[in-house]
């Protein structure tokens, strides 16, 4: 039968040490590695190839990556979803305040679709 392969990612040297210790008791489980950042974790994730990984929710730097990578997303969607509003309706620009910046409303259509994602984000983590 084969082992689990689990890695162990905290940015607390003392807690991946007690969880690394008390899972390498059960037979069934293999932790192949601890990382304590996100990019060692990336590293050992493609060397190792784990079935299971425990992660650390309050890690600042995974929130800041899944922060970056989600929020670039959401707002080239909120950019596209309001340039579709205006293509639909006729509208060049939704004020005149910045000639030829598409208005105030074109400043902010991208934190419109990032900001309750991120609030949501960080309710979670703290």
């Amino acid at each position: 039968m084969r082992k689990i392969k689990l890695l162990v990612v905290d940015d607390s040297l003392l807690f991946r040490e007690v969880l690394s210790r008390y899972i390498r008791q059960d037979q069934e489980i293999d932790v192949v590695g601890t990382a304590g950042d996100p990019y060692n974790a990336r590293d050992m994730i493609l060397k190792f190839e784990p079935d299971v990984m425990t992660l650390d929710i309050e890690m600042p730097l995974w929130s800041a990556v899944v922060l970056g990578a989600v929020g670039a997303v959401l707002g080239e969607i909120g950019d596209l979803s309001f340039s579709v509003i205006k293509r639909q309706t006729g509208i060049k620009d939704y004020g005149h305040i910045f000639p030829g910046h598409g208005g105030v409303l074109d400043r902010f259509d991208s934190v419109l679709f990032v900001a309750p994602f991120a609030e949501l984000l960080f309710r979670v983590i703290w």
